[in-house]
């Protein structure tokens, strides 16, 4: 049975995208809404203006609060560890697109 992929137009940090997977759409939005928080985060305690700095810092917070987590906690689960690599894929599109 060949796998859904699902299709959603997205904005992040003023920019639209359309993101492609085969999470849900819901999952989906709330990944590129927590990546713009970070952003708007970034730039207001920084006052960068650069988009793709500010996207590089938010992946490095990211990924530093990801690394955090699981090292923090043991034994961390199959779903958890899927949805990590997710979000690092949806990081590596947004940051593809700024560029």
């Amino acid at each position: 049975m060949p796998v859904k992929e699902n299709k959603i137009k997205v904005e992040i940090f003023g920019g639209n995208y359309l993101l492609k997977g085969e999470d849900d759409v819901e999952y989906m939005q709330k990944i590129a809404s927590y990546v713009d928080k970070k952003m708007r985060e970034i730039q207001e305690s920084t006052g960068l203006i650069s988009p793709l700095k500010i996207a590089i810092l938010a992946a490095l917070n990211i990924a530093d609060e990801l690394y955090k987590s699981s090292s923090t906690r043991k034994g961390i689960s199959g779903a958890e560890t899927v949805a990590a690599k997710k979000a690092f894929e949806l990081i590596e599109k947004i940051e593809k697109e700024l560029k």
